[in-house]
């Protein structure tokens, strides 16, 4: 079932991508950086597969179907996609999301991933450490530092230079593994822990999670429901009053994210990691910490509208919009659908984190269009 509900993050850009313009044609994106080629700076790159065989000297940002990384990659990696595979070189951190994540290759810094299944083959190398949420977790191959993991079932049998920290289902070190630090394991259940003798240079802690009764409604604790049930109400409002006054800005957003799904999620994703960061840099000088401070500001109002995105959407897929109105009635019926959703057990947390990196990327682009020439506004290929 976790599985599942983390494969299915890549459902809805899946869905928008088999409604757009580009499928109905059967055509299919493919962007390769050739083997012989350097690229200098940071490189973006999003369709239906996206190889990379060259080199880069600068950061990565991908998104798409299937990602693989064959080449050299002389910065950060952030990658998103259903499939994202890692054989080549990376130098310094992975950031991974998608259906299933695995690194055959080698990593200077450390690696933060989350996926349906990750997997560290036996060859790979991390010089740092490794953060990993998915359903099934499988570590092999050589980490220097410690290990992070969260999900179904991890299951170690490669070389771990640090502590292992796991919560989820079940662990299992297998013969001929080593983690040289203390594991540390909290299980719903202790009997789904299956050390083996020698595995384990420090000590091994084992809880169990234990879970007291309370009152519910529909799987959650009443204040829970409640809530979501004035933040559902507080999208209704909010999306009336963003589309009676920027009713164009509304229908871009939603036209955006239905024609270049992958580009929004890498726009969502990159707006994630960067911002943050660059608030941070702003905020180390007097000077910059008044701008650093409204950046903040405007990135919380963006996480907050990024909500409205997937209603916009899928409205439009249902009434295509011919007036303000019919937008707003569309938007409106899309938002009660897409908030439904959110109260299926698991499903809903993929939906939420869905809608916060397509619908902040679909915003992003829609800002670069209007701070640009209206015909640059088509996302590049690489």
């Amino acid at each position: 079932m976790k599985t599942l509900c983390w494969s299915t993050l890549l459902f809805i850009p899946l869905v928008l991508w088999g409604c757009s313009g580009d499928s109905r044609n059967g055509v299919v994106k493919r962007v390769v950086l050739p083997a012989d080629e350097v690229h200098e700076g940071w490189y973006f790159a999003s369709g239906d597969q996206v190889i990379i065989q060259g080199t880069v000297n600068g950061d990565v940002y991908v998104a798409g179907g299937m990602v693989q990384v064959d080449g050299i990659v002389n910065g950060d990696l952030l990658a998103a996609g259903g499939a994202v595979v890692i054989n080549g070189r990376v130098s310094d951190d992975v950031r991974a999301a998608g259906g299933n994540v695995e690194c055959n290759g080698s990593v200077g810094k450390n690696v933060t991933v989350a996926g349906g299944n990750v997997r560290l083959s036996r060859g790979a190398e991390v010089g740092g450490g490794v953060l990993a949420a998915g359903g099934d977790i499988r570590i092999g191959g050589i980490v220097h530092e410690q290990v992070m993991l969260t999900g179904g079932e991890a299951e170690i049998e490669g070389d771990v230079g640090g502590d292992v920290r796991f919560a989820g289902g079940g662990i299992t070190t297998l013969p001929g593994a080593s983690i040289r630090g203390d594991l540390r394991a909290r299980l719903e259940n202790p009997d789904r822990a299956q050390i083996a003798p020698g595995t384990v240079k420090g000590s091994v802690e084992l809880t169990t999670e234990r879970k007291e009764a309370r009152g519910t409604i529909m799987g959650y604790s009443v204040m829970h429901f409640w809530f979501k049930i004035l933040w559902a109400l507080s999208l209704l409002v909010a999306a009336v009053v963003l589309i009676l006054l920027f009713p164009r800005a509304a229908e871009d957003t939603g036209r955006v994210i239905w024609e270049h799904p992958w580009w929004s999620l890498l726009w969502g994703f990159v707006g994630i990691g960067v911002i943050p960061l660059a608030v941070v840099a702003l905020c180390i000088t007097v000077i910059g910490i008044p701008v650093g401070l409204m950046v903040l500001m405007l990135y919380f109002w963006a996480l907050y509208l990024s909500q409205l995105a997937l209603g916009i959407v899928f409205g439009q897929r249902v009434f295509m919009p011919g007036s303000t109105g019919t937008l707003l009635l569309a938007a409106l019926a899309g938002i009660v659908l897409v908030q439904v959703l959110t109260f299926v057990p698991y499903l809903g947390m993929v939906v939420i984190l869905a809608g916060v990196l397509l619908g902040l990327g679909g915003i992003l682009e829609v800002v670069r269009g209007r701070l640009v020439p209206r015909e640059s506004m088509s996302p590049p290929l690489a």
